[in-house]
Parts: structure tokens; sequence; C-alpha cells
């Protein structure tokens, strides 16, 4: 969508979910007091992301149809929670920004499947695919009107 706010809000998932993550990994991994279970429990979700972003690029690259195009976030986020929740509750001493930085993350993946993904973009990629209807809210690229469920 065009919505500014969508766009703040995966904005934040992009710095708290990614960047901030990526920085965590590299403090508790090569910092001066290494704690490789503490990057290792960073690094599980980070790892997600980085192959949900690759499998996006991917399934928007080869047209696959619209219901399998917005699989992807949704399967990706719903097996992130496990490892935000083992992150979140790792004995490891992550610090206290750390531990707040796990928590951040695990609610803000969890509203994102919960609150917006599921109900919100999936209904709207379905029923863009199978009834084309608010097609026009979902983005194609030009020559993937056929996903859309044009003839």
């Amino acid at each position: 969508t065009n919505s500014g706010t969508y766009r703040s809000w995966l904005r934040i998932g992009a710095i708290m979910g990614l960047l901030l993550p990526l920085g965590a990994v590299s403090w508790y991994g090569l910092g001066p007091n290494k704690d490789l279970d503490a990057a290792a429990a960073v690094a599980r979700p980070v790892f997600l992301i980085c192959c949900q972003a690759v499998s996006e690029a991917a399934s928007r690259r080869l047209l696959a149809p619209l219901p399998l195009r917005i699989l992807v976030p949704v399967a990706y986020s719903a097996v992130r929670l496990g490892p935000l929740w083992d992150w979140a509750l790792t004995p490891a001493t992550l610090g206290v920004p750390g531990r707040l930085l796990a928590i951040f993350n695990y609610v803000y993946w969890a509203t994102n499947l919960f609150a917006f993904l599921i109900p919100v973009a999936l209904t709207r990629y379905m029923r863009a695919h199978f009834f084309c209807v608010e097609a026009s809210e979902v983005q194609l690229r030009k020559g993937q009107e056929a996903s859309a469920g044009y003839y």
C-alpha cells in the first residue's frame, strides 16, 4: 500500500528487526566479551529475515501467483516467532538493551503476523487472485497481470 503509516511500520521493522540485531550479533560474537551463545540466539531470527528477503525477491522474479507470494512472508513470520521467543528467554547474558531488543522483535513480528499479514494482506492477495477484487491495491509489475486473475 502507499500508506505513510505502513511505510513507517516497515522502516521500524527493518531497523529493529534487521540492522540492530546484526549489530548485536557482531557485538556478542566479536566484541570484548565474546558470548557465542548470545550471538547464536540473535543470529537465528536474522538468518530467517535474510532468507525471507531472498525468497520474496525470487517469488516476484519468477512471477509466482499471488497466493504463493503472500505465503512467503506469512510462513517466515510464523516460523520466526520460535527463534525470537528463544532469543527473548535465552539464559545467555544479553544485557538490558539486548533483552529489550529481543522482546521488541517478538512483539513486532507477532503483531505483524496476527494484525497485518493474516487479516489484511492475506485477504487482499486472495481476493485479488481469486475474485479480481481490489487488484489495484496489490502492486504488480508489468506482465504479471495473469497472476492476479486477469485473462
